[in-house]
């Protein structure tokens, strides 16, 4: 019988699902779909025009729905795989930091499937709301693991886990500045936006490989 630890881990690896329909969904655009200059939610958008209002920038997303799904699969990975985790480290050390960590993966995975569930063009308050919960959620949770991880003996992976953590905060606030200044490096807010959450995903895959692979404590 496969443990909780590594159906953590494999729900979490699973989170690569999410880059793959970016590619499939960005493909079956009526119009030319930039990774670079465009959002992921355009991805996800429900209607044919210009968004935001205004700005110039047209979306046509026939597959959303699907798009959407994987938002919301994503979402859902996430935050069950971090209640299965905690239960099955329940005699591991930091106990507090350990519930931390998991309530803002929680969070984080709920906020995910907020974004999906209100797409950008239908209910912007509600996707917003989602991205700020996934953006807080995460990166506290991958620096609180990574403290975690350095006070269980686990220094170099807990460095990682740090930095990961404020590398994806920090590309999330490029994105937004470059949203209205303009690219910066020459790369637009779709390409900075990227690196935040495609940061994430890879901080849930190589994690969930981590945890298994060394034996993590657990009860």
């Amino acid at each position: 019988m496969i443990s909780k630890q590594t159906t953590a881990a494999l729900l979490w690896v699973s989170s690569l699902q999410f880059i793959l329909m970016e590619f499939i969904i960005s493909a079956t655009w009526t119009i030319p779909y930039s990774f670079n200059k465009n959002y992921i939610s355009d991805l996800g958008a429900k209607y044919r025009g210009e968004f935001p209002p205004g700005s110039g920038s047209l979306v046509d997303s026939p597959q959303h729905v699907f798009m959407n799904a994987s938002f919301i699969l994503f979402g859902i990975t996430c935050a069950l795989g971090a209640l299965l985790l905690r239960r099955s480290m329940r005699n591991a050390p930091y106990k507090i930091l350990l519930n931390a960590i998991t309530t803002c993966l929680v969070l984080t995975g709920i906020g995910v499937m907020l974004i999906g569930a209100f797409p950008e063009d239908v209910n912007l308050y509600g996707h917003l709301s989602g991205a700020v919960l996934q953006v807080l959620g995460s990166n506290t949770a991958f620096v609180l693991a990574g403290v975690w991880l350095l006070k269980s003996g686990h220094p170099a992976t807990g460095a990682i886990s740090i930095i990961a953590g404020i590398f994806s905060l920090c590309a999330f606030l490029v994105t937004g500045y470059v949203g209205f200044k303009g690219p910066l490096l020459g790369l637009y807010a779709g390409a900075w936006e990227r690196m935040s959450v495609w940061t994430m995903i890879a901080w849930l895959s190589i994690t969930g490989i981590f945890l298994v692979v060394k034996n993590i404590p657990r009860g």
